[in-house]
C-alpha cells in the first residue's frame, strides 16, 4: 500500500510507427497556416462613430480569445466532477474534450491550443515540438482510454460489495432485533441461547486484484501527462506555449484527484488501514508546486521572448545654419512589433532655436514606449492563454472553494499610460509644455479604494472625470468648465476600457463588463482621433481597480493618465 504512489509504468500499447499510432497523430496536429489575428490598432479601426467603434472593436477581440473558452469548459467538467467525488467519472466528461472520437466534428483540445498559439501569438510552433506532442498526447489519449474501462469495472465491482455486504448486515440486524423480543416460556432454553449467539459471516472482500490493476494503470496515464508537461517545460519553446501547459497541467492534475478520491474509496472498506490518500494528498501539493513554478518561468521567457521583439528606431532633423541665425529642431521615434507587423511613431513639433525635441531619443522614452507596448501584450496575448491556471489549484483537496491566488500573475496590472499623445495621434505633435505632463505619469494618484462609479464634467471634450471609491479622485482636482455629467455606477465587474481623444484632450472613457455591457462617459462633439482599447483579455480574472500614476501638474484628461487593474476572478469557471 505505502509503496502504491511509486508503481513503474506498463509499457504502452499504442507503438509509434504503427497506422493507429500515425492517425491519432494526424487527429492532433493543428492545421497549417494558420491566419494570424488581427491587432487592433488606430491606423486599422474606423474612427468618428465613437461607441459603436469602441463596441466593434471589442467583440472583435472577443473572437480571437474565443478559444480560451473551450480550456475553461474542460476545467469545469474537472472540477464538478471531481469535487462530487465521483471517482470513476472524473475523467469521461473530461477525456471526450481532450480526445472525441476519431470522426467526431469535434476536434481534440490540444489541437485546437496549437492553433490557437500559432494564430494568436502569431509564430509556427517548431515542427518536432508539434510531432511530439501530438505524440505524446496519442499516449495518453490510449492510457487513460484504458484507465477508465479499468475504473468502470472497479466502480462495478465495488458496488456489489457494497451491496453484498448490506445484505450481510441486514439479516443479523434482524436477528438482534429477534433477540430483544421476550420468548414463550415454553420454548426451551436453548433455544433462546442459540439465538442470542448468532455466527457472524465472513465480510465480503475487497475487489484487491482489480484495484492494483486500476493502479497500475493510473500510473502509466499519469506518466504520459507527466511527459507533456516536462515536454514543454523544457523546450526552448516553451515561453510560445502557455496554451499547451495550461491544459496538460488540468489533465496531470485531473488524475492525481483522481487517485486521491479512489484512495478514499479503498479506505472505507479498511478504516484501520494506512491512510494512502494523505500521501496522495501530499505529492500533489508537491506536483502543483512544480507546476506553479514551471508556470512562472514560462512567463518570464515569454515576457523576455515578447521584448526582444519589439525595434525601436529614431529620426532627428535639423535646419538652417549657413549663416543664419534661426534653427529648427524636431525628432520622432517609431516602435516596431516585429511579430505582429504594428508600427507606431511618436514625434514632436519643430522647436526654434532650442533642442528640447532630442529629449524623446533618450533611453528613457524608447524604455517607456517598450513597457506600454509590453503592458499591452501581456494583456492582449499572454493573460488569456493561461487564464484557467489558478483554478487548477482547486482539485487539490479542502482548496475546492479556497480562495483563488494569481500565480503565476501579478495581484494588480498596470494598464499603459495613456495621452492624447502617447495612444499614437497622427494630428498632434509633442509640445513643449507637453514633454512632460503628455508622456508620464510620475505622480501617485490618491487611493481611495476600488473605484465603483464616475461622474464628471464635460463640453465638447471631457472637464473632468470623477472616480469614486471609498471617496473622490477628481482628475483633474480643479475644473469647473462644462456641464455636469451625473455619476453612474458601474454594471457588474469592469474587466475593459476604451478610451478616446481628440488631440490633447480625452474624448470618451467607455467600460466594458464580463457580460459584455458597456457604458461610457463623453464630451457633446462626435468626433475622436485615437484611442486606446484594452480588450477583453483580463475579463473573468481582472477588474477595473483605480486610478494608479497620473502626470505631475495633471492639468486636463488628455494628460498622462495610468489605470490598475486588481485580480477578482469569477468564483467558478464560466
Amino acid at each position: 500500500e505505502s509503496c502504491a504512489l511509486a508503481q513503474r509504468p506498463r509499457p504502452l500499447v499504442l507503438q509509434p510507427g504503427t497506422d493507429r499510432y500515425l492517425a491519432c497523430v494526424k487527429r492532433m496536429l493543428p492545421k497549417s497556416p494558420i491566419p494570424p489575428r488581427e491587432v487592433v490598432s488606430v491606423s486599422n479601426s474606423s474612427l468618428g462613430s465613437e461607441v459603436d467603434d469602441a463596441r466593434k472593436r471589442w467583440a472583435k477581440e472577443w473572437f480571437y480569445q474565443g478559444m480560451q473558452n473551450m480550456v475553461k469548459e474542460l476545467g469545469a467538467i474537472a472540477l464538478k466532477a471531481a469535487i462530487s467525488g465521483f471517482w470513476s467519472e472524473i475523467l469521461g466528461s473530461l477525456w471526450q474534450a481532450f480526445f472525441p472520437p476519431p470522426f467526431s466534428k469535434e476536434e481534440a483540445i490540444m489541437k485546437l491550443m496549437m492553433e490557437w498559439t500559432e494564430q494568436y501569438v502569431q509564430r509556427a510552433i517548431a515542427a518536432e515540438v508539434k510531432n511530439d506532442i501530438a505524440g505524446m498526447m496519442c499516449t495518453l489519449e490510449e492510457t487513460t482510454g484504458e484507465l477508465n474501462k479499468c475504473m468502470a469495472s472497479l466502480k462495478e465491482e465495488i458496488e456489489k460489495v457494497k451491496k453484498q455486504r448490506q445484505e450481510v448486515e441486514d439479516p443479523q440486524d434482524d436477528l438482534e432485533d429477534e433477540d430483544e423480543e421476550e420468548l414463550p416460556e415454553r420454548l426451551p432454553t436453548i433455544s433462546r441461547r442459540r439465538r442470542s449467539v448468532p455466527t457472524t459471516p465472513a465480510p465480503v472482500p475487497f475487489p484487491e486484484l482489480l484495484f492494483t490493476e486500476c493502479l497500475a494503470k493510473h500510473t502509466t496515464a499519469k506518466t504520459a501527462a507527466r511527459a507533456i508537461v516536462n515536454k514543454i517545460a523544457n523546450t526552448g519553446y516553451k515561453q510560445e506555449m502557455a496554451p499547451e501547459f495550461q491544459a496538460s497541467a488540468w489533465s496531470l492534475m485531473t488524475l492525481w484527484r483522481q487517485l486521491y478520491n479512489v484512495r478514499l474509496e479503498k479506505e472505507e472498506f479498511e478504516p484501520e488501514s494506512k491512510k494512502v490518500s494523505e500521501d496522495v494528498l501530499d505529492a500533489m501539493k508537491d506536483q502543483m508546486k512544480k507546476l506553479d513554478d514551471t508556470a512562472k518561468d514560462i512567463m518570464d521567457d515569454w515576457k523576455k521572448w515578447r521584448n526582444d521583439r519589439l525595434e525601436i528606431k529614431q529620426w532627428r532633423y535639423r535646419s538652417g545654419g549657413g549663416g543664419s541665425f534661426v534653427m529648427f529642431y524636431q525628432a520622432s521615434v517609431t516602435l516596431i512589433d516585429k511579430l505582429t507587423g504594428f508600427e507606431q511613431t511618436w514625434k514632436t513639433e519643430k522647436a526654434k532655436n532650442d533642442e528640447w525635441p532630442y529629449g524623446i531619443l533618450t533611453d528613457k522614452f524608447k524604455e517607456h514606449v517598450k513597457e506600454r507596448h509590453m503592458q499591452q501584450m501581456f494583456i492582449e496575448e499572454f493573460v488569456p492563454m493561461i487564464s484557467t491556471y489558478p483554478y487548477i489549484r482547486r482539485l487539490i483537496p479542502g482548496e475546492e472553494t479556497s480562495k483563488l491566488i494569481p500565480d503565476p500573475l501579478p495581484v494588480f496590472i498596470q494598464l499603459p499610460t495613456l495621452s492624447g499623445w502617447l495612444t499614437g495621434n497622427n494630428q498632434m505633435d509633442l509640445k513643449h509644455d507637453g514633454r512632460e505632463k503628455w508622456v508620464y505619469a510620475s505622480i501617485r494618484s490618491r487611493d481611495h479604494g476600488p473605484i465603483h462609479s464616475i461622474a464628471g464634467r464635460r463640453g465638447d471634450q471631457i472637464d473632468q472625470l470623477n472616480f469614486v471609491g471609498r471617496g473622490f479622485v477628481p482628475l483633474p482636482e480643479h475644473n469647473t468648465g462644462g456641464e455636469e455629467m451625473p455619476e453612474k455606477y458601474f454594471q457588474g465587474k469592469i474587466c475593459g476600457l476604451d478610451v478616446g481623444y481628440w488631440k490633447d484632450w480625452m474624448h470618451r472613457f467607455t467600460v466594458f463588463n464580463v457580460k459584455n455591457a458597456s457604458d461610457s462617459w463623453k464630451g457633446k462633439s462626435s468626433a475622436e482621433t485615437t484611442f486606446y482599447a484594452s480588450g477583453p483579455g483580463l475579463c473573468g480574472l481582472y477588474t477595473f481597480d483605480r486610478p494608479k500614476m497620473q502626470a505631475d501638474g495633471f492639468g486636463g484628461c488628455g494628460d498622462a493618465l495610468q489605470l490598475q487593474m486588481w485580480f477578482q476572478p469569477d468564483e467558478a469557471l464560466k
